[in-house]
């Protein structure tokens, strides 16, 4: 048992051993409870302590010996190719008994599936008695780091041997970390990374592919929060292959400017382009992991929302995937990559880099700063394209947040809303575009004050507009329909005015101009009216249909795990019918009981309810009406 022990371990990293060893160790290892027990526990047989060590310590040295001689005997014809270590767990093992394609139980809890990237090892889980298996930390691009930063993704060169894809928290480096659970890695440039959960991998399954892109503002967050990205438990319900994929954040994504620019490759859109090539390894590699790579959907929320508008209208993402799912998005891309560089110089003016005057000497010198020297340049409190800020309320009238996604020749040639002009688009896509009903209830003014008059306050938070009076107001809304179970509150009302200027209304114009697009004729639009029953221990300021309330359920409520525990009827029935409506867009582009255009409203009881041809078409008018100024504060990316 102690040989065999050593004929696993050396079987482990240097792959050498011949098939009969293999064999024969492999029986003994189905009578061992833990594989490398014997070299920390005793045998229980009536040898003594002192010979068996002699014993022990003699075979040890004599196999090692012969192992040794047989390495270098080996060298010229044996390929010793290391794994990647990414962490203590990633240890190759023997391929040479596998078969192109196959799934391969390693054990009771683990599977390897070879693909043409390389060959992947995951792990079982159970999921309300469900199956199904999660791969963790795929890299699907070379870290882009040093000469590589600030340039299009490099595709990663197949892996050798079995890497263990067991990684979580593949944080990309970033600045005021959301404040979500303890995660296990630190930031760090070397991000480029993917998670997938499938209920089968029969690579004949053909299921539906749902890839979904992270929010936080293009700045932070990451790619597998808790609840907030497509887990074991949302795939082996679904019946979906959930993947989730990282991509660079901030200045490391988004930094457009001059100095750095290639020529016809790239001017920026870093993150964009991370995106698509993490959207080219699902195209090449899903089916292995039970997915059809003809049928992927593609799904954010917030910016990750955001995003999915950018993919719809890149050339670059042509083909990739069928249809998309922006959840709260921006439409709003006011700013082109010149633009961008003459606005983003304050960027070199607060780096290491500033007494450089040649542009090969500040390329340089960025590509040589540390990632704590890029985030302490990046003006966050100086320029408003790196803030977060006056998102939640009404504009003030003459401060436009700048945007970090850019137009460019390469990665995004127009806006979204002008992608029916593009002539390079060959793809049809559907598009089912979300929002929620009070958008910005996730943080409402500090100041919102119940004993203040309605119209008292809401003219204090317009006084920078001139155009629009509280009258204007009452009469769009005097009619609304509210879908609330409850009689709405003053700050239900201030929540939906704003949601509306800044979030509804510039949504529902998208898909008007998306739908002028012959490839993406096929765009519906949904609204999320419900509202979670009770406050909410982790984030209180939820009180009504607020940001990411729609995410949430559709994940299953473990971003509040205590709500998941005691969930009530509503709260089942929305996570029940948002799953529903999203598995039918996903399967076949629409929605049972629509047509292209128009609005589904998830109601308070978290129930399809009601069908609108122009939701909030009234008070749309009100907004959008360019005498009054709002279009330019809508959300921007």
């Amino acid at each position: 048992k102690v040989v065999c022990t050593r004929v696993q371990l050396l079987e482990n990293n240097i792959r050498i051993l011949s098939k009969d060893s293999v064999g024969v160790c492999k029986a003994m290892k189905r009578e061992e409870k833990e594989r490398l027990a014997i070299i920390t526990q005793p045998l229980r047989t009536r040898v003594t302590k002192k010979p068996f060590k002699k014993i022990a310590l003699a075979v040890g040295i004599v196999f090692l010996s012969v192992a040794a001689i047989s390495i270098i005997f080996l060298r010229d014809h044996v390929n010793i190719t290391a794994t990647r270590i990414l962490s203590e767990n990633h240890k190759p093992h023997s391929l040479d008994s596998h078969r192109e394609n196959d799934v391969i139980n390693n054990g009771d809890d683990d599977v390897i599936v070879k693909t043409a990237a390389g060959v992947f090892k995951g792990f079982k889980e159970m999921n309300n008695e469900k199956v199904s298996y999660r791969f963790k930390g795929i890299p699907f691009a070379e870290p882009p780091v040093g000469q590589l930063r600030w340039k299009p993704p490099v595709p990663k060169k197949k892996l050798s041997g079995i890497y263990v894809a067991n990684i979580s928290n593949t944080l990309c480096i970033q600045y005021n970390p959301p404040p979500f659970p303890p995660v296990e890695r630190e930031p760090s440039e070397d991000c480029l990374y993917l998670h997938i959960h499938t209920p089968t991998l029969d690579e004949n399954a053909n299921l539906p592919v749902f890839v979904w892109i992270h929010g936080g503002f293009l700045l932070n967050v990451y790619s597998d929060v808790t609840g907030y990205y497509p887990d074991g438990e949302f795939a082996s319900e679904m019946n979906v292959v959930g993947v989730s994929l990282s991509y660079r954040l901030n200045a490391f994504g988004w930094l457009s400017l001059e100095e750095l620019w290639q020529e016809d490759v790239s001017y920026g859109n870093y993150g964009l382009m991370d995106q698509i090539l993490g959207l080219k390894w699902v195209k090449e590699n899903i089916r292995n992991f039970g997915g059809n790579p003809d049928l992927v959907t593609v799904s954010g929320q917030s910016s990750g929302g955001t995003s999915i508008f950018a993919l719809a209208a890149s050339p670059l993402a042509d083909g990739l995937f069928k249809r998309g799912i922006p959840m709260s998005g921006s439409t709003n891309f006011p700013r082109n990559y010149t633009e961008a560089s003459k606005d983003n110089r304050i960027f070199i003016e607060r780096s290491k880099c500033r007494n450089y005057t040649k542009k090969e000497d500040i390329r340089e010198c960025f590509y040589n700063m540390t990632p704590d020297e890029v985030l302490r340049s990046i003006p966050g409190t100086v320029y408003p394209n790196w803030a977060q800020k006056d998102l939640s309320d009404f504009p003030t009238y003459g401060l436009l947040t700048g945007s970090l996604i850019v137009t460019d020749p390469i990665s995004l040639p127009v806006a979204p809303k002008d992608a029916y002009k593009l002539q390079t688009l060959t793809s049809d896509i559907d598009l089912l575009i979300g929002t929620t009903g009070q958008e910005v209830g996730m943080d409402p003014p500090r100041v919102f004050n119940s004993s203040v008059p309605m119209e008292v306050f809401i003219e204090k938070r317009l006084r920078t507009f001139n155009t629009i009076a509280i009258s204007d107001i009452d009469i769009a809304y005097k009619l609304t329909k509210t879908y609330v179970k409850t009689k709405p509150t003053p700050q239900y009302w201030f929540e939906t005015y704003v949601t509306d200027a800044r979030v509804t209304c510039s949504n529902n114009q998208l898909v008007k101009d998306m739908r002028r697009s012959p490839h993406l004729e096929k765009t519906y639009r949904y609204v999320s009216a419900w509202k979670p029953d009770k406050v909410i221990d982790q984030l209180a300021v939820y009180h009504d249909a607020a940001h990411m309330t729609d995410s949430i359920a559709l994940f299953g409520y473990k971003f509040w795990p205590k709500e998941r525990a005691n969930m009530t009827e509503s709260e089942r029935n929305f996570m029940q019918t948002i799953r529903r409506v999203f598995k039918q867009f996903m399967v076949g582009g629409v929605v049972e009981g629509t047509k292209a255009g128009q609005t589904i409203v998830f109601n308070g009881d978290g129930d399809v309810v009601h069908l609108e041809d122009d939701y909030h078409q009234k008070q749309c008018l009100m907004w959008n009406d360019p005498k009054n100024g709002f279009l330019p504060y809508v959300w921007i990316n």
